[in-house]
This record gives structure tokens, sequence and C-alpha cells, in this order.
């Protein structure tokens, strides 16, 4: 059964993201935010979502950036929240190299998210 991760926002959001949600509840559709301009907000534009994003178009991606993104991705492993790397990062890595998905590149990064969930669930 998968781990459902839960965001809890923030006590005080800041006046750009408070405007942002009201915007969303706009009652009139005219004045509510354009969801393509939501998806290029700046929150939404970081590591974590940019390789959650890679991972799940994996299979459309040519073997350079492939290569590239794997080699990379062990610096980024530390930066990233760690249960979404151990609910989400850690089985997609897994379930890349088990299908092929992967280069071999990829296994290097898979032991590494593997030993931040192990330090973790020691601490």
């Amino acid at each position: 059964m998968p781990l459902l991760l839960i965001h809890r926002p923030a006590a005080d959001p800041g006046p750009r993201r408070a405007q942002s949600y009201q915007r969303l509840l706009a009652s009139q559709p005219s004045r509510r935010l354009n969801p393509a301009k939501l998806a290029e907000a700046p929150a939404l534009k970081n590591g974590l979502v940019d390789t959650i994003a890679f991972l799940e178009s994996l299979a459309v991606k040519d073997s350079a950036e492939k290569d590239l993104f794997f080699k990379r991705l062990p610096a980024a492993l530390p930066g990233l929240p760690a249960p979404v790397a151990q609910a989400k990062l850690l089985p997609m890595l897994a379930a890349a190299l088990e299908y092929g998905g992967a280069p071999a590149v990829a296994l290097g990064a898979l032991l590494q998210a593997r030993a931040a969930r192990a330090r973790a669930h020691t601490d």
C-alpha cells in the first residue's frame, strides 16, 4: 500500500501565495488564475518537482537525457525531503531499473536513496 504524503500549508503562506490562491477560487471564471500560468509558478519549479516529473516521463526520454539525469541525481538526493525520497523516488528508481527504463548509472542513485532511507529509520 503506497504511503500518502499530506501537505500541510504553512500558517502564513505569504502575500503572493495567498493572492494566487484567492485567484484560483474566484467565483467568476474570467477572473480565475490560468492553470498554465499556475504550472509555471516558482513554487512548482524546483528540483523535487523536476526530478519526479522526469522519472514519471522516463519512457519518452532518450538515452542521453537519461544518462545525464542519472549522473546528476546522486548529488541532488541530499537536497530532497526524506519522506518523498523514500515514498516516491525510491520505488520509481527501483521500477525503472527493474523494467529497463533506466541505465546502469541509476543503480548508484538507487543505492544512495536506500542508504538514506536506512539512516532515516535508525535515527
